[in-house]
């Protein structure tokens, strides 16, 4: 009987010990818990915008667009097709087609007659 008493004490420790270690634990589960939501949700998000953005490059790549950009813009010849530059000539774009008109650059002394 004197054993169990002196016993006691340490058993009651040896519990409380294990309470609380039980709950350090489940707060340290809960708070990594928390953190793994967050990331899942900053992942998502990446996921979208990385979609978006392969979407985007496919447009920007593509075939049509680039000739596009490349005659408008840049002022390439399609595959095919020839121009010709006179010496002495300015070129000039006939508006609402694609025919080429040529000109004789005016000269200076040659305007007033």
């Amino acid at each position: 009987m004197v054993k169990s008493k002196r016993f006691l004490p340490f058993l009651l420790f040896f519990i409380f010990f294990l309470s609380l270690l039980y709950l350090v634990l489940q707060a340290h589960l809960v708070e990594k818990g928390f953190l793994v939501e967050t990331e899942r949700e900053k992942v998502e998000v990446l996921k979208a915008e990385k979609e978006k953005l392969e979407v985007e490059v496919a447009q920007l790549a593509s075939l049509d667009r680039i000739y596009y950009l490349a005659v408008s813009e840049l002022g390439m010849i399609p595959q095919g097709q020839s121009l010709y530059l006179v010496a002495g000539y300015q070129v000039a774009e006939i508006a609402g087609s694609s025919e080429i008109a040529y000109r004789l650059p005016e000269m200076e002394g040659d305007r007033g007659q």
